[in-house]
């Protein structure tokens, strides 16, 4: 009896509203407030490296001169990296300027030399001057004695990339690139005489190479009027005269692993943008500024346009990208970016300054929105910003000490304000007045002198929404209709002279809201230190206004009331003033305790590590930091001294110096506890850091001129270190949980406390070697590392050379020359309470090995994986592996004794191709090079033993050759874009043999040859298995037209009866009877019939999966979009197991609109085309229709944002417009407008 089955097909239908990277975009730097946003669009991988493509924002005010980002206002794309220069002095690498003379930058002259083999004399004391001479004279003979002044300060080179963040500063003393802080780097550069440093390459402690090889070039000159002799900043002037031309930024272009993998970046320039500014200070007791000279120049960024991505061998384009420019900003910003199956598409709305009068129209450009693909696209951000159109522009005088805009915009100037401390130790000389200082004690002893009359004020607008926060991002919208609002205030700090809150630099985020579309989560951000009530904020420093000059003379006032206090008219007479900030150092404000309250959800208090601030202690050591302080000096008169008035050492005043840097030990957070709403402490985390290194210390030297021709001549200078090579390591965390039920803050007294202590004993990196847990038992687990860094070459010191050691060592040698510190072995002992024995309870350690492959390439990779376990542990002395000092072999502890893994081969881009268990069961991973990949898992089989071919990817087993011969030999090699699985196919007829080479598998006495067919009519491929004897294999195949995939999956044994060479190949052919029979075939493999195999296939553009097979032929076929979402899964027969259909909450909500915007063209007379401009939606089902009512009566109708023509016949230009998301005739309207037009 026959048997009939029955197959019930039942498909599985989902909608899906999707939130899409809603989440984790927004961050807050608790240390400063900050609230950043970081919006993912694309990664590139290219095997081991890849490149994030984001957009980025900070929220941290807005100041008036503030233009375009490369994404608008606020905004950046990411896409890529730079370093960038902060020239200190004159460029590290100049030697020549642009009228011909001969420059000295730092990389080229011994001023550190110098500056370290001499201690300057300087005493501070205003009676003698000796010391001060001396000083002059080794300046002048050291740094001046050319032409133009030497440099004396190196540049701060700025590191950002992906996985990559450092400052770099130049030792000229080893002519090498040192990092703040320490990172495990390699850095070499490229120099020539004419450019100066053209390219950089950093390789990171994996091997990964960033080069940045596409400099910006900018220009600046002091010029206009020309300085005179008896005038300040001389310095910048003689050095800038001629015009300086160098490299301001050097674009990252490509990031490449050890095996050649790697992304690469092309740019375009964009627009020149120059600079005009004046050099300007207030002299005596003025109101009016004079301009010593003005320093003008531009600079022409880059801008990223293309990127690809190589496996080393094939290059391919992953993105275009376009920008627009702001003509009157010169910036630009990105309009597009497309590629890899994306169309990413930013909007901007030109926001046109208000204030002061506009007569040039200056107008930015904000993000609106960024956008990708159809309505039921999840990519979809929206913006709004607090006030945009209240931003100034740069010519406004409402300008606070920060550049940011502080509402008085009826200011009649930008001189501050001063306040003045003739002589109280413990207070700096300067003051910058706020309305906080009126009538308060400590102001009127301290600084009792105050030059006040030309300004209403400077001070930071303190009043929350407004100010600092004009134009900031304000809102987020989503595409499934939640959104993100921020709420800010000004940044403050506690004043520690009136001892009351004061505004600082920017603004803080106080609230943010988080709404899913139904319930919102509120988190509130308070910066109160819970010890004293105040602001828990100090700045890094303040800025600086104004300096004491020499000054003897009688100071004749003219301005009665501009200058209170005693010896006012003096004061005004000996100090300086600017309306720019002279300081060059950081203002952020940093915290030390932050508390995140969430409703319903308790509260969280951080508390930060903050050293080195405005006000803050001295620090001694070997990282010693105090403010920096600058010495004048005079040339001697026989045996007097000329007088020089109130002048003195003093800190913080001309010419400016930095403080040593100490930004790497800032904004560590120390302590995280949290509470729950009753105000009860439920946990406690807390860190301990330190920095064990001794820094390496480059000195450098900053001084100028006071006006030449009296006082002697002086000169204000000071020396400043500048650490490098030096970082705060974590060395302990603990972790305390409470008991609630016992009392307010009482620890838990059985399990509930973890310290974990960290050490770091590398000699040649800071990778932590232990890290020891230590219970509330008092049981220490320690978890022990050695890092191929840590392995000593043994070095013959006769010949010079290292000790040739076996295959293990030579490879531990290849990965330090490469800097790649992986970890070797990592083994875990245990030491029970009282006991200082630890007992060893296991290991892990790798074998590494150096593979050979064509093309003299070679590769460095774990060749064997050993373990040792033992549960009960052992007291015996375990020795960790090192590298024999005598015979430079691989040596480790023999209790290793199980291996887990051995690693046979790997592709050329560093996959790892086959390995096995230990026990011989061998498995394959086939990667395809044009996705990064899996193309095919397989079990029982090496690489060298399958052949595979889908005529779209590209693997490293062997593939099928094509030959031809006869007179068709032409139309046969055909591939066609009709794949069954990818793109690919080939038109298989007379004339053409697929053929491969294959190693035979010592276990399998057959192969398998599968294949999939294409065909109108039955017929057959001859297959042929050649090695030392030749056998034959016929496989059918009938005609698939009627079949559901319109393909048919074949399938043949392969005999090796016969064969025992190592090596042997298979062809096909088509079989000769059939000459009028061309056929076209995919996914072609052959392997040993004990392997199990499963092949994958990948959109060509998106890289998304759409085909995987087993090893019988069983398929299931995806369809994913762009965004990576399936929408449907089919069986082999392309029956629907699952189909998914996706919308948009947003764009929903759009639909339900009023037509809100319209345009028009006047094409004749009175005849008008208009279009709704409002959000038309695709999703409308049917598409959203318009109706269109003039005053003259009848209706018109269009749909979506088809245009409608209307010719008026009477005066009323009137109509209204009313729109349906979805129109059924008859239905009510929905939203209206009226509009008129002229």
């Amino acid at each position: 009896m026959k048997l009939k089955h029955l197959f019930f097909y039942c498909p599985l239908f989902l909608i899906n509203t999707l939130s899409f990277a809603q989440n984790n975009i927004v961050h807050v730097n608790q240390a400063t407030g900050a609230a950043n946003v970081t919006i993912p669009l694309y990664t590139i991988n290219a095997a081991h490296v890849s490149l994030p493509i984001t957009l980025s924002y900070s929220a941290t005010g807005l100041r008036i001169d503030d233009v375009e980002g490369t994404a608008g206002v606020g905004w950046n794309l990411v896409a890529g990296g730079s370093i960038t220069r902060q020239v200190r002095g004159l460029p590290d690498d100049i030697q020549t300027d642009n009228a011909g003379r001969s420059l000295s930058g730092w990389m080229s002259n011994t001023v550190e030399t110098a500056l370290k083999s001499h201690t300057f004399a300087n005493l501070g004391a205003n009676s003698t001057c000796t010391d001060e001479t001396t000083d002059i004279n080794y300046i002048n003979q050291n740094f001046y004695a050319s032409t133009v002044p030497m440099d004396t300060e190196p540049d701060i080179f700025s590191v950002n990339a992906p996985g990559l963040s450092c400052q770099l500063v130049f030792d000229s003393s080893t002519q090498t690139f040192q990092p703040i802080p320490y990172q495990d780097l390699q850095i070499s550069y490229v120099k020539n005489s004419t450019n100066g440093i053209l390219s950089f390459t950093i390789t990171n402690d994996q091997g990964i190479a960033y080069t940045f090889a596409s400099p910006e070039t900018s220009f600046q000159q002091a010029s206009n009027p020309p300085l005179t002799t008896s005038q300040y900043f001389a310095l910048a002037h003689n050095q800038y005269s001629g015009g300086v031309t160098y490299y301001s930024a050097w674009d990252l272009t490509s990031i490449a692993d050890t095996y050649n993998n790697s992304i690469q970046l092309s740019y375009i320039q964009g627009s020149k943008k120059g600079y005009s500014n004046p050099v300007q200070v207030v002299l005596n007791e003025g109101s009016s500024l004079t301009t010593l000279y003005t320093i003008t120049g531009a600079t022409t960024p880059n801008l990223v346009s293309q990127i690809h991505y190589s496996d080393g061998v094939n290059t391919t384009l992953a993105f275009n990208i376009t920008y627009n420019t702001n003509t009157v900003t010169q910036k630009s910003y990105v309009a597009a970016i497309g590629g890899l199956g994306r169309n990413f598409q930013f909007n901007y709305n030109k926001v046109v300054a208000n204030y002061p009068s506009n007569t040039k129209l200056f107008g930015r450009y904000f993000l609106n929105s960024v956008t990708d693909g159809d309505c039921s696209s999840p990519f979809y951000y929206s913006f709004t910003y607090n006030g945009s159109s209240g931003l100034p522009d740069s010519t406004s005088t409402g300008v606070d000490f920060y550049g940011y805009y502080n509402g008085y915009s009826n200011n009649i100037s930008l001189i501050p304000n001063i306040e003045i401390n003739p002589s109280t130790s413990g207070y700096d000389r300067y003051r910058n007045s706020l309305s906080e200082d009126i009538n308060l004690n400590v102001i009127n002893t301290v600084y009792p002198v105050s030059i006040n009359n030309y300004a209403d004020s400077r001070e930071p607008n303190a009043g929350g929404i407004g100010g600092a926060s004009y134009g900031t991002l304000s809102q987020i919208t989503y595409a499934d209709g939640g959104y993100t609002s921020f709420l800010f205030e000004p940044n403050d700090y506690y004043d520690k002279v009136i001892r009351q809150n004061v505004s600082g630099s920017g603004i803080r985020v106080t609230q943010i809201q988080d709404n899913d579309g139904s319930k919102t989560i509120t988190k509130n951000y308070s910066y109160i230190d819970p010890a004293t009530g105040f602001s828990s904020g100090q700045p890094v420093s303040l800025p600086i206004f104004a300096f004491t000059t020499p000054y003897t003379g009688s100071a004749t006032t003219t301005c009665n009331g501009c200058q209170i206090g005693p010896n006012a008219d003096l004061w005004a007479y000996s100090t300086v003033r600017s309306v720019s900030d002279l300081s060059s150092e950081d203002h952020t404000v940093y915290y030390s305790s932050v508390t995140e309250t969430q409703t319903g959800a308790g509260y969280t208090v951080y508390h930060f590590a903050n050293p080195a601030t405005y006000g803050s202690a001295a620090i001694t050591g070997p990282l010693a930091w105090n403010p920096t302080v600058s010495d004048f000096g005079r040339m001697s008169n026989g045996s007097t001294c000329p007088s020089v008035g109130f002048l003195r050492n003093d800190t913080y005043t001309y010419p400016f110096p930095p403080s040593p840097n100490y930004d790497f030990e800032r904004g560590l957070v120390s302590q995280i506890a949290n509470f729950n709403d009753n105000g009860q402490k439920v946990s406690e985390v807390d860190y301990t850091y330190s920095t064990p290194e001794t820094p390496n210390v480059i000195t450098a030297l900053k001084y100028d001129f006071f006006p030449i021709g009296s006082y002697g001549n002086p000169i204000s200078y000071a020396t400043y270190p500048i650490y490098t090579g030096v970082g705060p390591l974590l060395i302990q965390k603990t972790s305390e949980v409470f008991d609630l039920t016992a009392g307010t803050n009482v620890p838990l007294t059985t399990g509930q406390t973890t310290t974990i202590n960290y050490k770091y004993n590398g000699l040649l990196h800071k990778q932590p070697t232990q890290i020891a847990v230590l219970n509330s038992d008092g049981t220490r687990q320690t978890t022990n590392f050695v890092y191929a860094k840590d392995y000593v070459i043994p070095y013959n010191t006769t010949y010079n050379t290292y000790l040739p050691g076996d295959s293990y060592a030579t490879a531990i040698q290849s990965l330090q020359y490469m800097n790649i510190n992986v970890p070797v072995e990592k083994y875990f002992q245990v030491t029970a309470n009282g006991s200082s024995t630890p007992i060893t309870t296991g290991g892990e350690l790798t074998e590494y090995g150096v593979f050979n492959l064509p093309a003299a390439k070679h590769l460095t990779e774990p060749v064997t994986k050993l373990k040792f376990i033992a549960t009960n542990g052992t007291s015996a002395v375990f020795q960790p592996s090192s590298i024999n000092s005598s015979t430079a072999k691989f040596q480790y502890d023999p209790n290793y004794v199980f291996v887990t893994e051995n690693d046979l081969a790997y592709d050329y881009s560093g996959y790892l191709l086959s390995s096995d268990d230990g026990f011989k069961n061998i498995q394959t991973t086939l990667i395809d090079h044009n996705t990064f990949q899996p193309k095919a898992f397989v079990k029982g089989a090496m690489y060298t033993e399958i052949a595979i071919d889908d005529f779209d990817s590209k693997t490293s087993a062997n593939a099928f050759t094509v030959s031809t011969s006869g007179s068709t030999a032409a139309q046969t090699i055909n591939y066609s874009v009709l794949g069954r699985s990818g793109a690919g196919a080939m038109s298989f007829g007379q004339g053409v043999t697929l053929s491969t080479s294959l190693s035979k598998n010592v276990i399998a006495s057959n192969y398998t040859l599968s294949l999939w067919v294409k065909s109108a009519a039955a017929g057959q491929i001859d297959v042929k298995v050649a090695g030392n004897v030749t056998n034959n294999a016929v496989c059918p195949y009938g005609n698939t037209s009627a079949t559901p995939t319109g393909w048919q999956y074949v399938q043949v044994p392969l005999s090796l009866t016969g064969i025992t060479s190592a090596n042997f190949t298979v062809s096909l052919t088509l079989d000769a009877t059939l000459s009028t029979q061309n056929i076209t075939v995919d996914d072609i493999l052959c392997y040993p019939d004990i392997a199990e195999i499963n092949t994958f296939a990948y959109d060509p553009t998106t890289h998304y999966k759409t085909t995987e097979t087993n090893t019988n032929g069983i398929s299931k076929y995806y369809t994913i979009d762009q965004f990576g979402r399936t929408h449907y899964i089919y069986d082999q027969d392309k029956n629907i197991l699952l189909r998914n259909t996706y919308t948009s909450l947003y764009n929903i909500q759009q639909l339900n609109n009023s037509p809100q915007s319209f345009s028009y063209v006047v094409t004749n007379g009175n005849q008008y085309t208009f279009t709704n401009t409002t959000f038309q939606s695709a999703c409308a089902t049917p598409p959203a229709v318009t109706r269109w009512a003039p005053s003259t009566g009848g209706y018109f109708y269009t749909y979506g944002n088809a245009p409608f023509t209307y010719t008026y016949t009477g005066t009323q230009k009137t109509f209204q417009v009313c729109m349906w998301p979805n129109y059924t005739a008859g239905g009510a309207d929905d939203q209206c407008l009226v509009v008129t037009v002229p």
